[in-house]
């Protein structure tokens, strides 16, 4: 079975935090020896240099064709230069990996490419969404517009969550099937020694929809009664300058450590070792930090904002309201005063039943096996 995996974002040398989710995936399916690889339609701003059109790389074993149309998301045109992207990046993998039995395309635009392709090749193939703008109560009639066409011709219609199916339904008249991402099998519970402190950890990238500006309040205000507590800030972004001022300004340098970028397989350590982790979003369509740091045995802090919801339960930590400063601290000191009573062993082992490899490799190539029955028989 060949299956090409059609994406806006892909890992790379230069940012390998890029949709890492997506490649989990495919490093699963290729540890269950199926032929997997990736075209990389890139769109972004022409201020990223890279090769005008096509190119390939290597990343972690995975053979990425690219072909890169250099301008920024510009409105009404994102689509048009995405499917010319993809119509010509499709035709250098015909080339040299062959034609594809299932192309498994990842967010809206990409389904959107996608359908042309099948119009034009007859390949069958599956849109699973992320796209996080489809959990706002009211989004763009020209996302609308694409998440119809791309939904209304897919073979097989993936939401990564049930929050986000919800809200994917007013656009189709398909079946969705929630499937979440993928949690690798490196989180788990390791071995190592607990900070000696109460130490919270929030990982993420510093952009407003991720709240920390929160956390980072709510967890100096928790200070006043609990002098001693940490938080650990993993990740980049625009507000890290923001951030780190905020801290400086409430005296807070001393008790918040700014990690920056930490590679995925690094991250179990750095879970293990804290107590808790916080991550007060606005929106979530998923949100595999939460489940990564339950795998890792730690209780976990999250807003109802979609996603989370699929993940936390009253065993494994707490769901709060969204922008509720007041709830986060409660949250938070309910955590510490009640730090012995989560059993670290059953969080991990639960969290891990429902996302890890074993479970979600199954659904994903059964749905594969289904669409390439459906297509044999059409």
């Amino acid at each position: 079975m060949k299956i090409l995996f059609l994406v806006g974002d892909y890992p790379s040398l230069e940012n390998p935090s890029a949709s890492i989710f997506i490649h989990n995936q495919v490093k699963t399916l290729q540890m269950k020896d199926i032929q997997v690889t990736v075209l990389l339609t890139d769109i972004r701003s022409i201020r990223k240099k890279r090769k005008y059109g096509y190119s390939k790389y290597m990343y972690d074993g995975v053979q990425i064709y690219r072909y890169a149309i250099p301008c920024g998301p510009i409105p009404f045109l994102d689509e048009i230069l995405s499917k010319i992207a993809a119509q010509a990046g499709i035709k250098k993998v015909f080339r040299e990996f062959g034609r594809p039995d299932i192309i498994h395309c990842h967010f809206t635009l990409a389904g959107y490419s996608a359908q042309a392709i099948k119009r034009k090749y007859g390949i069958p193939y599956i849109l699973t969404e992320h796209n996080s703008t489809m959990i706002k109560n009211k989004i763009k009639y020209r996302l609308g517009r694409i998440a119809k066409i791309s939904y209304n011709n897919s073979d097989r219609l993936i939401a990564v969550g049930s929050y986000l199916k919800s809200k994917m339904i007013q656009y189709t008249s398909h079946n969705i099937l929630v499937l979440p991402n993928i949690i690798p099998p490196y989180f788990k519970i390791g071995s190592y020694k607990k900070y000696e402190k109460i130490t919270f950890i929030t990982v993420g990238q510093l952009i407003t929809r991720k709240r920390m500006d929160l956390t980072i309040s709510a967890f100096i205000k928790l200070r006043e009664l609990f002098p001693d507590i940490e938080l650990k800030v993993v990740g980049t972004g625009p507000l890290l300058s923001e951030l780190r001022n905020i801290c400086k300004k409430l005296n807070a340098e001393q008790a918040i450590e700014f990690l920056g970028f930490c590679n995925n397989e690094k991250l179990p350590e750095l879970y293990s070792k804290c107590h808790c982790f916080v991550l007060p979003s606005e929106a979530e369509t998923f949100g595999v930090v939460y489940a990564e740091a339950a795998a890792c045995g730690i209780p976990v802090i999250a807003t109802n904002c979609g996603g989370p919801s699929d993940i936390v339960n009253q065993s494994n930590g707490l769901l709060i309201q969204k922008d509720n400063e007041q709830e986060l601290i409660r949250a938070m000191k309910h955590v510490i005063d009640n730090i012995e009573q989560y059993d670290a062993q059953q969080i991990s082992k639960d969290v891990i039943s429902k996302f890890g490899q074993k479970y979600i490799s199954k659904e994903l190539i059964e749905i594969y096996n289904g669409v390439l029955n459906l297509h044999l028989l059409c």
